[in-house]
């Protein structure tokens, strides 16, 4: 499964994002801004990936995330990143992770001729800030 995650990143270019270990807290190493992720190697067992970038002439939000022993995996084509964003939370210092809502239309349930958005998925799309 590792190398399955390590072939995605590998792949992308123009890349922010960060790994969080089992073993530490996140560190200056472990984020990485508009960067190439061709030689990406993990330094221990990652308990999350977060990452976004260009990835084969698209805009995509990956997202690898160890539950139970097994990493689930999310994947996602991003058309327009900064629609629909907001600032979250602080990874490192001074440095905020950019979230992109994904909306979905749905038929609605009490009303079968009528759709309606419904959120589907909060994705990574960046960060905002410097690190201090």
């Amino acid at each position: 499964m590792m190398n399955n995650i390590l072939n995605k990143l590998r792949k992308y270019i123009n890349a922010d994002g960060y790994v969080k270990y089992l073993s530490a807290p996140i560190s200056r190493d472990d984020v990485f801004l508009n960067a190439e992720l061709n030689g990406f190697e993990f330094k221990d067992v990652p308990v999350e990936v977060i990452v976004f970038g260009d990835a084969e002439g698209e805009k995509r939000s990956f997202k690898a995330v160890l539950i139970n022993g097994e990493y689930r995996i999310d994947e996602e084509v991003i058309e327009n990143p900064d629609e629909d964003t907001q600032s979250y939370y602080s990874v490192i210092n001074g440095l905020k992770v950019k979230m992109k809502q994904i909306w979905k239309k749905e038929k609605d349930l009490f009303e079968g001729d009528f759709e309606e958005y419904s959120l589907a998925k909060v994705v990574f799309v960046g960060f905002e800030g410097e690190i201090k």
